[in-house]
């Protein structure tokens, strides 16, 4: 939360939606192709954004926790959302 202590709140909202929206279309991926349930996809969302947060520690970019609960929760929202879609259909 450093950029909004330092009055940067543009960059703030870009880095909370950009890191929810990019990860959305991932909890939709793995639902729809692998069939997995809820929880494992969450899972399979949280551990994909765990593995680009630890091979941004090996590159020489910053790692944060809060990428790591934004991704996952980009993940949930993408689980809903096939949730949603397919009781609308049925």
């Amino acid at each position: 939360m450093i950029e909004l202590k330092s009055g940067n709140s543009s960059y703030l909202i870009i880095s909370l939606l950009g890191n929810i929206c990019l990860f959305i279309p991932v909890g939709i991926l793995i639902k729809t192709i692998w069939k997995t349930s809820d929880i494992k996809t969450i899972l399979y969302g949280f551990y994909i954004s765990l593995f680009i947060e630890l091979v941004q520690l090996f590159i020489g970019r910053n790692t944060d926790v809060d990428d790591l609960i934004l991704n996952t929760f980009g993940v949930f929202i993408g689980v809903l959302s096939v949730k949603i879609f397919n009781n609308k259909t049925v």
